[in-house]
């Protein structure tokens, strides 16, 4: 007995274009505007003028909580 999947056989790329349209509508909704002379240096300052402190690694270990919450389940 075997369940089928949803999907087609065949090619399991992404639409990269159907991708960054709908990343565009919500950039826009959310009046997101790309800064193209951003850099990282500028965003590390932005994070200490908003007290985030580099070491309290706060970004890297939201990221290790969501990638092993379910395993906590």
């Amino acid at each position: 007995m075997g369940i089928q999947s949803g999907t087609q056989p065949g090619s399991k790329l992404l639409d990269k274009r159907a991708l960054q349209k709908v990343v565009a509508e919500l950039d826009e909704r959310m009046g997101f505007v790309q800064d193209p002379t951003a850099t990282a240096e500028m965003a590390q300052a932005m994070m200490l003028a908003r007290g985030i402190r580099p070491e309290d690694r706060f970004l890297s270990s939201e990221i290790l909580r969501m990638r092993h919450e379910h395993e906590q389940e």
